[in-house]
């Protein structure tokens, strides 16, 4: 997706937008088909050692399983699989987001610089949350709390549904424009903005899922994942419908896989190494 900037889609005409987010939605169920990642990683030792590895390595999510293993982003269970349909908790998806934007990694915007209007103009709030320094997830939630990720360390044992993780995919996607785009050359991302945070609701189109209303107070979110095809949907019934969001749904380790891929591909703007 080629890099537009945020005050020429702001000029654009919403239903004029609108109407050509609908023609990519007509294309039909393969339009809603992530793009092939590199199939080479499906034949690295860490990918092909799952025990499970005969039954995921020719789905649609093989290869992302593949790459998130191989990069360390992903792992398979103690018993040696990666059980692809088991859910993921919000603890499970902390850690894999994380670790798919490379948090702590690489030097990273000092928070404490940050300024409550330049918060407010990412449409953030970050959150202090106290857990237990036992916890194997702690230093991933801290990360994403501290950034305004995620709001609340309650039920992090419990699965993530679509709408939450779609939700959190949005936010990190506006962390990633507003306070990394600009200042660290190695996260000079193609993710696009349609829409300033400060700005009334409905100046701003729907993102076209047949299941989901634009009330929501997540809208926002889900609208900055979804315009940057990380979050794409269910196929919808027929060619020509929308798809489904199933914002209720239990986001599976297949799917969660290939989000923070998506999420990966997008940030790094260009071939993953």
């Amino acid at each position: 997706m080629p890099r537009i900037e945020r005050s020429l889609l702001k000029a654009i005409a919403p239903v004029a937008f609108a109407t050509s987010l609908l023609a990519l939605f007509a294309a039909g169920a393969a339009a809603f088909t992530p793009p092939a990642a590199p199939v080479a990683y499906l034949s690295s030792p860490r990918a092909s050692a799952m025990q499970d590895y005969n039954s995921w390595a020719t789905s649609w999510a093989g290869p992302y399983i593949g790459y998130d293993l191989v990069k360390g982003i992903a792992a398979g269970y103690p018993d040696g699989y990666f059980h692809p349909n088991r859910s993921l908790t919000k603890a499970q998806f902390a850690v894999l987001l994380n670790k798919a934007a490379l948090l702590g990694t690489y030097p990273d915007q000092d928070l404490a610089a940050v300024s409550a209007y330049q918060w407010q103009q990412a449409g953030l709030s970050p959150t202090a949350v106290s857990l237990p320094s036992t916890d194997w997830y702690v230093a991933a939630v801290e990360a994403l709390a501290a950034r305004g990720i995620l709001h609340s360390a309650a039920g992090l044992d419990q699965p993530i549904t679509r709408l939450q993780a779609a939700t959190w995919v949005g936010r990190l996607v506006r962390y990633q424009v507003y306070f990394r785009n600009d200042n660290y050359p190695p996260f000079v991302s193609e993710f696009v903005l349609v829409h300033d945070p400060l700005h009334p609701l409905d100046e701003v189109p729907p993102p076209g899922f047949a299941d989901y209303s634009s009330t929501d107070p997540h809208y926002r979110s889900v609208w900055d994942a979804a315009v940057n095809w990380i979050v794409r949907g269910l196929p919808p019934a027929t060619d020509s419908s929308h798809p489904y969001l199933d914002p209720g749904g239990v986001l599976t380790r297949a799917q969660g896989a290939t989000l923070v891929y998506l999420f990966r591909a997008e940030m790094e703007a260009g071939p993953l190494p």
